[in-house]
């Protein structure tokens, strides 16, 4: 994989164009995103395929944990979405849709 994988970082928040890519994969990434930064981030998305994990907004021991694991660590804050948030703030053109995975949620826009 060396010479097939190449990661980069970027603040998303601050970029006007990604750079080049394949896909992009975020892993308790979009949780920290606000409505706004999301919007900014699935528009700049547009054209590319993409694989995110996602927190819904629910009452579960999973988003308790969380919770509890933001404060400790002192994160700036997290953000949960239900489904039906994340369909209006993802633009339709995307094609985007949830996989449920080992009790873990997923939106992409992979091929089935």
């Amino acid at each position: 994989l060396k010479n097939k994988v190449v990661f980069t970082r970027n603040d998303v928040v601050r970029v006007k164009k990604l750079p080049e890519f394949d896909i992009a994969v975020g892993l308790g990434f979009i949780d920290y995103l606000n409505k706004q930064e999301l919007r900014e981030l699935f528009r700049l998305l547009l054209g590319h395929y993409f694989f995110f994990s996602v927190f819904e907004k629910k009452f579960s021991l999973r988003n308790l944990l969380h919770a509890v694991y933001v404060r400790i660590q002192r994160c700036p804050g997290a953000f949960k979405y239900t489904k039906d948030e994340l369909r209006q703030i993802i633009p339709k053109n995307l094609n985007s849709y949830f996989l449920e995975k080992d009790k873990m949620l997923f939106i992409t826009n992979l091929q089935k």
